[in-house]
């Protein structure tokens, strides 16, 4: 991984080469800090400023890809022109309208119906709440601490992931949450390319990201487009990295000064 902000000509080369450009970004730890309680991650005025003004830009697309609910995110957000993936990929709204995923076949009546069954697993951990979310389950524990999330880590081991293998659902870790979908044949990265392929062809696309979920889109765009990471890991498929979410704002600003994608130019 290479420092984004050290090797930034490499980096923007490419997006002066094309007419048209996509820029996506994560939410949660991305563009804004991470928080204990996810209510309390809002957008600061600054950035969204930055946002819209990238929007604005001729060739420019910008999209906000989270595991929040879309109606939430783009409440969040506050930019309707946007495209937005919500939750983790399963709802997209896009240049060319909105799609729910078909990838929850079946299954989406066995996580409906696993949200209270989980709910009453977790009693015991007071600090960890199931979040529904229609087309996915959040399991979240970011205020547990010490002993109980000890124990919590042992009881989802022993009684939650063998109940949700049963039901044939698929689930997926990040930053102090457990996400729980209805199949592992679609997430942000499969979100992420059915984006591009509203973008005129050879248009570059960046993401910035920095959970393990966005693991997905970082495969996704391996070698087809422009990865960062907040926060250097070398295990990471993400081909740059930003040493802190603090850092955001200085790399929109210096997104803002590429101006416009430049008319009719070809690599």
């Amino acid at each position: 991984m290479r420092n984004l902000l050290t090797h930034w000509e490499p980096f923007v080369r490419r997006l002066r080469q094309r007419p048209h450009r996509l820029l996506l970004f994560d939410y949660d730890g991305t563009l804004t800090p991470l928080r204990d309680n996810p209510d309390q991650a809002t957008l600061s005025p600054a950035t969204r400023r930055q946002l819209q003004q990238l929007a604005r830009q001729k060739g420019s697309r910008v999209g906000v890809v989270s595991g929040r609910r879309i109606h939430e995110i783009r409440r969040l957000v506050g930019l309707p022109h946007l495209m937005y993936v919500g939750n983790h990929g399963f709802e997209i709204q896009g240049a060319r309208g909105a799609i729910h995923s078909p990838a929850a076949g079946n299954r989406l009546k066995a996580l409906q119906t696993s949200a209270p069954i989980l709910t009453r697993l977790l009693q015991a951990f007071p600090g960890s709440w199931v979040e529904n979310k229609k087309w996915t389950l959040s399991i979240h524990y970011r205020r547990l601490r010490g002993a109980s999330l000890n124990r919590f880590h042992q009881s989802v081991k022993r009684r939650v992931l063998p109940l949700l293998r049963m039901r044939g659902l698929s689930v997926c870790r990040g930053h102090k949450v457990i996400d729980v979908r209805p199949s592992p044949a679609w997430n942000k990265g499969t979100a992420v390319r059915w984006l591009r392929r509203q973008m005129p062809s050879g248009s570059p696309t960046v993401f910035f990201g920095d959970d393990l979920t966005d693991e997905q889109v970082f495969q996704e765009l391996r070698g087809q487009g422009l990865t960062v990471r907040i926060g250097q890991k070398p295990s990471s498929r993400a081909a740059y990295y930003l040493r802190s979410q603090k850092q955001m704002g200085e790399t929109l600003d210096r997104l803002l000064r590429l101006g416009a994608a430049p008319e009719g130019r070809r690599a």
